[in-house]
């Protein structure tokens, strides 16, 4: 029984290393670099401000932050949520890299 275990773990191990590379070296086709969102202007836009400040409530709507992002809502929070939160510090994860992945998926 302990070797079926071990075994399991050295193929997730394998897998989780193909799938980390992977993530890293992604190259975005041309149709990701068009949806690619400019960081610093969604910053600037109030009415997803609005929205992003009251991510951490019962209040927040994620279906008004779709209305007003044109369908980009889960890019936008998970990018906001990383950067409140000081997870690229945090977790070595290179910002640029994490955006570009957050787009592509």
């Amino acid at each position: 029984m302990t070797n079926v275990i071990n075994f399991g773990r050295n193929v997730l191990e394998e897998h989780k290393k193909d799938f980390e590379k992977e993530v890293y070296d992604l190259n975005p086709d041309k149709e990701d670099y068009d949806i690619k969102l400019d960081w610093d202007s969604l910053q600037k836009n109030i009415h997803i401000n609005d929205d992003l400040k009251i991510i951490h409530t019962f209040d927040f709507d994620i279906f008004h932050l779709w209305a007003i992002s044109s369908g980009n809502e889960l890019v936008i929070s998970i990018n906001y949520l990383m950067e409140a939160n000081n997870f690229y510090e945090k977790l070595k994860i290179p910002r640029e890299k994490f955006r570009k992945y957050s787009v592509i998926i």
